[in-house]
């Protein structure tokens, strides 16, 4: 197994990490949460914007042809002590196998952990040294590996939703109701 940066300015046209994004976004956090096609959307193209400025960092997990594994996107913040997890996600033919660790072991540096735990991924969080610090409403667990969490301030892009959007989101509620049926 392999670990790459996605460096910043270089996401697209990189389909492994287009390929961990779109499985997080678009398979993950439906299946986790039950986000709409809309928040999936628009939570990927933020993301995706985010890493291509330089805001967050991307790792990815590739076997050695350059099959993705796995991923971990980090959000840097106004702390020196902490970074925001924003995705964490190992393909599920290779969980259980170490992968998640070494993503977190090599997005740590310096800086601790914050992060928003899925019902699905607390127990795994928890085996890896985070703290539950409560709940959030939409279901998810807020989990940290810092002493204190504090107040941080981190930097967020969104683009500007355009037609091809729209066209796009269409699109993929069509793709969730042939897969319904």
């Amino acid at each position: 197994m392999y670990l790459r940066e996605v460096k910043k300015g270089n996401l697209f046209g990189d389909m492994a990490a287009s390929l961990m994004l779109a499985t997080f976004y678009g398979v993950e956090m439906q299946s986790a949460l039950g986000w709409s096609v809309e928040r999936r959307y628009r939570e990927l193209t933020k993301t995706q914007m985010m890493i291509d400025e330089g805001l967050s960092r991307m790792i990815l997990a590739e076997n050695p042809q350059g099959m993705p594994l796995g991923m971990i996107v980090c959000t840097n913040t106004d702390s020196t002590e902490i970074q925001r997890i924003e995705a964490i996600i190992v393909a599920e033919a290779f969980r259980a196998k170490g992968i998640g660790r070494k993503l977190l072991q090599a997005a740590k540096g310096n800086k601790e952990f914050h992060a928003f735990a899925t019902p699905k991924s607390l127990s795994w969080y928890k085996r890896n040294g985070f703290k539950v610090i409560g709940k959030h409403e939409e279901g998810t667990t807020e989990v940290t590996t810092a002493e204190n969490v504090g107040d941080y301030k981190f930097k967020i892009r969104a683009p500007m939703p355009t037609e091809i959007d729209d066209f796009m989101v269409d699109m993929l509620k069509k793709v969730d109701q042939y897969n319904e049926t």
